[in-house]
């Protein structure tokens, strides 16, 4: 009996194990004006992905998004390993719309400025904390990604 109840419960923890494998579907749009109801969460997600510079991929809503946006805040670092794929498979999908499965991030930054002790050149020390991306500059990302591919335009 007791063995029993030990697999049923070993049986159910399994399979809800599974259940929470499956990303939750949402918009870059969802994902960037709740960034902290996603924080943690596996998500599967379509949007437009387009580089500000060479070394920050980013993802966002749509392409008309990409091109008025110039806030580190409107987009979200798409965070890929070499291993899984390459920088150049990534630069083929970029300009382009995108399927993405991976685990968001969100990190809320802060900066603090105050007057510098010592005076002189040295007027006010800052004090900040770091993103994702090329310098840090980023809030939000999309790591561990298990999928990662070009569909058409919606």
């Amino acid at each position: 009996m007791r063995t029993r109840i030990v697999l049923a419960f070993w049986f159910a923890s399994v399979i809800c194990g599974f259940a929470s494998d499956k990303p939750l579907p949402v918009s870059a749009a969802q994902l960037l004006s709740a960034p902290r109801t996603f924080n943690g969460k596996r998500v599967f997600v379509l949007g437009y992905l387009a580089p500000p510079d060479p070394h920050t991929p980013l993802l966002y809503p749509s392409e008309a998004a990409a091109r008025r946006t110039h806030n580190a805040r409107d987009g979200i670092v798409v965070f890929v390993l070499p291993p899984k794929i390459s920088p150049p498979q990534i630069q083929r999908l970029e300009h382009g719309y995108i399927r993405v499965v991976g685990t968001f991030r969100h990190i809320h930054l802060w900066r603090k400025e105050r007057p510098s002790p010592r005076g002189g050149i040295e007027r006010s020390v800052v004090t900040a904390n770091s993103g994702y991306g090329w310098d840090g500059l980023h809030e939000n990302a999309l790591e561990d990604i298990t999928e990662l591919k070009s569909v058409a335009r919606p």
